[in-house]
C-alpha cells in the first residue's frame, strides 16, 4: 500500500518517542570513533514542512512538537508557565502560576526537578528540532540520521513511494548545503520495497549498527510482514539493535500483540540473553480510539492513535533511563483531559 504519507502526521506525540529514542541511539553509536551502518527501511521525505497544507489538515504536530517546544521554552525560563487552549492549539502566556496549570498534567503532577531533569534529557533533541525549523523544516529520522552520522559510516535510506522518493533525495542534499557537511560517509538512497532490499543486504560490511522499522501498519498483513522481517534480520545481523516503532489502536490490538510476541519470542529464542526493551508513550484511554479514514478524522477530537511503543533488540546501554526519565513528562504535557501514561521495560 502506498496511500500512506507522513506529511500528516509529521511532528505528533509518535514522532516525538521515535526520535528521542533515535537520537539517544546515535549518540551512542557515536561515543565510540568506529564507524556504523544505519537502515532506515521507512524514510519518507526527511524533511517536512509543518506550516504545509498536510501538517495543518490534521494540527497533529500543534498538539505534539509545537506543544513540546512552548511549554519547554517557558519551563526553562521561568520554571513554572500558564498554558491556555486557543481553537485546539496552545499559547505561552506570561507569569508564575501553579505547576497544576500545565496542560495534560496527572493528578499529583511532576515536581519541577522532575521536568528539569526531562527537559536535560530532551536538550539535543529539542535543539536540533530548533535548528531545523529555524530553516523551514521539522526534521524527518533521516534527517537526523544524516546530521549525526560518525565519519567512515553508511546510512541506508529506503522509500517505495516514488513522489517520496524524489522528495528524500533533494532534501538529503538539502541538508548537507544546511551543515556545510564534509564527513566521509555513504548515503545509498532506495527506491524498493524495503524488507526486500534489506534481506538482500543482510550482514551489512560495517556490523556494527543499528536498524530503525516503522511502516505505515495499513493492513494487518504489514505486521506479519514486519515480524517476519525484523526476525530474519536479527538471525543474519544478531548484534545490531533493532529500533522497531509501533502503533497503538484498539482495532489492531491482537495484530501489534501477536507481532511483538513473534519477534520476542524468534530473539529469545536464539539468545534468552539478549535485551529487548519494550517502551510506549500513551496520550488517551485505549477506548478513545476510534477507526476512521483520514478525512473522517479532520476536526475530530477523537484520536486516531491512542499512543504508540518502540521495541528495542539490544537497546545501547542507558536507553531505559533516558526513557524513564523523558516519558513522564512528555505523557503529562501530551496527554489529553489528564490521561496521558506510559510505560518502559526490559523483556
Amino acid at each position: 500500500m502506498l496511500s500512506y504519507l507522513h506529511s500528516f502526521h509529521a511532528g505528533n506525540h509518535a514522532d516525538i518517542l521515535k526520535h528521542i529514542t533515535l537520537l539517544y541511539t546515535l549518540e551512542y553509536f557515536n561515543k565510540k570513533p568506529k564507524p556504523y551502518t544505519i537502515f532506515d527501511t521507512h524514510s519518507g521525505r526527511g524533511l517536512y514542512d509543518l506550516q504545509g497544507e498536510a501538517a495543518l489538515k490534521t494540527g497533529e504536530a500543534a498538539n505534539g512538537i509545537c506543544k513540546l517546544l512552548e511549554i519547554a521554552a517557558s519551563l526553562e525560563k521561568s520554571g513554572k508557565c500558564c498554558v491556555e487552549a486557543e481553537n485546539g492549539l496552545f499559547a505561552v502566556k506570561d507569569g508564575l502560576v501553579a505547576e497544576e496549570t500545565v496542560q495534560g498534567a496527572s493528578e499529583d503532577g511532576l515536581g519541577a526537578s522532575s521536568r528539569e531533569e526531562a527537559l536535560e534529557e530532551l536538550k539535543a533533541y529539542l535543539s536540533f528540532v530548533k535548528e531545523m525549523l529555524k530553516k523551514g523544516f521539522y526534521p524527518g529520522s533521516p534527517a537526523f540520521e544524516r546530521s549525526f552520522l560518525s565519519e567512515g559510516s553508511v546510512l541506508f535510506l529506503t522509500e517505495l513511494h516514488k513522489k517520496e522518493y524524489a522528495s528524500l533525495s533533494e532534501n538529503i542534499a538539502e541538508l548537507e548545503n544546511f551543515f556545510n557537511v564534509n564527513k566521509r560517509v555513504s548515503i545509498k538512497i532506495q527506491n524498493e520495497d524495503a524488507f526486500s532490499f534489506l534481506k538482500a543486504s543482510l550482514p551489512p560490511a560495517i556490523k556494527r549498527g543499528f536498524v530503525l522499522c516503522d511502516p505505515s501498519y495499513e493492513e494487518k498483513l504489514d505486521y506479519v510482514n514486519t515480524s517476519e522481517a525484523m526476525q530474519y534480520l536479527h538471525k543474519k545481523w544478531s548484534g545490531a539493535s533493532i529500533l522497531l516503532w509501533y502503533p497503538l489502536l484498539s482495532n489492531r490490538e491482537e495484530e501489534i500483540e501477536n507481532m511483538k510476541q513473534a519477534l520476542l519470542s524468534s530473539v529469545k529464542m536464539r539468545d534468552c540473553h539478549t535485551e529487548v526493551l519494550d517502551a510506549c508513550l500513551l496520550v488517551d484511554t485505549k477506548d478513545s480510539h476510534i477507526e476512521t479514514s483520514l478525512d473522517e478524522a479532520i476536526g475530530n477530537p477523537k484520536p486516531r492513535l491512542y499512543g504508540s511503543g518502540m521495541l528495542v533488540v539490544n537497546p545501547c546501554w542507558g536507553l531505559d533511563l533516558h526513557l524513564k526519565k523523558t516519558l513522564p513528562f512528555l505523557s503529562e504535557l501530551l496527554g489529553r483531559d489528564n490521561n496521558g501514561t506510559y510505560s518502559v521495560e526490559m523483556l
